[in-house]
């Protein structure tokens, strides 16, 4: 007997995030990761930190049937740059959202293997701490700049993520000015930017943020850019101004104000958006 189409759509919508279970994270199905150790040492993180976020909501915007599409979220903690992408590959059943992640983390032994077999684009730009790990710096720089590897990622149909922050803001008010580089990204592909708030609903807003807070996560709605001549670069002023939307509907999501206060940008566009 043929089931309804609402029985079918009821069945392949994602479940509302409840936390994981051990059950979960043991037996869940990340099928779409045909790296069999990948699966497995997601598995393993998730078993470290599946306590760490306490709730999670919007899954069904980044579904794989949404893809391709740039995650952008704000950047607090060094734990969300291997949490957030372990926790979706998990809730996309092995699917991965590329991540432009920081070459440091290749340094340290199971992050690494956690970059490489989420397919991280890695990013060279920062030096390294302490300084002398720097000469080990030209054995992850690529050829290509991140940035066009992750349009080609756009290309061939993969998400990707971005904290345009750039860096780790533990200011629990105010967001960095942030780099329009996701902006330029969503434009010059036609991807849509699916914005995604951060917060820390036991943090004392008086300290900054500290890096083994629990966490939510509120995914927005897809944001589409202006249409665009694809193959040209984008002009700097259209790429400015969709920045400025971008981190204004982020700084929504993630209770926290943008422009920078007292900046050139906060004077153009306006007040700060309220926590």
């Amino acid at each position: 007997m043929n089931r309804s189409s609402a029985e079918q759509s009821s069945e392949e919508s994602p479940p509302d995030y409840q936390g994981l279970s051990l059950r979960d994270v043991c037996f869940g199905s990340m099928d779409r990761l045909d790296n069999r150790f990948g699966r497995l040492l997601g598995r393993f993180l998730l078993l470290l930190f599946r306590g760490w976020v306490l709730d999670l909501r919007g899954l069904e915007k980044v579904q794989v049937e949404q893809d391709p599409f740039i995650l952008v979220l704000n950047h607090n903690q060094r734990l969300e740059a291997l949490l957030v992408p372990t926790l979706l590959i998990h809730q996309r059943r092995g699917r991965t959202v590329r991540f432009l992640g920081d070459w440091n983390f290749l340094m340290i032994p199971v992050v690494a293997q956690f970059y490489r077999r989420s397919r991280v684009i890695i990013i060279t730009r920062k030096d390294a701490k302490p300084k002398f790990l720097n000469r080990l710096k030209p054995l992850f720089e690529e050829k290509l700049p991140a940035m066009t590897r992750a349009l080609h990622a756009l290309q061939e149909g993969d998400s990707v993520g971005v904290f345009p922050e750039g860096r780790v803001n533990r200011d629990p008010g105010q967001l960095l000015r942030g780099s329009p580089g996701a902006a330029r990204l969503s434009i010059e592909s036609g991807a849509p930017i699916i914005p995604a708030g951060i917060r820390f609903p036991g943090h004392d807003a008086s300290k900054p943020i500290g890096d083994l807070e629990k966490m939510t996560i509120e995914i927005g709605d897809a944001m589409h850019p202006p249409l665009f001549t694809h193959g040209e670069r984008a002009p700097a002023g259209e790429v400015r101004a969709w920045h400025d939307r971008i981190m204004l509907e982020l700084a929504r999501l993630s209770g926290k104000q943008w422009p920078p206060a007292g900046s050139e940008r906060e004077r153009a566009v306006g007040s700060p958006a309220s926590p």
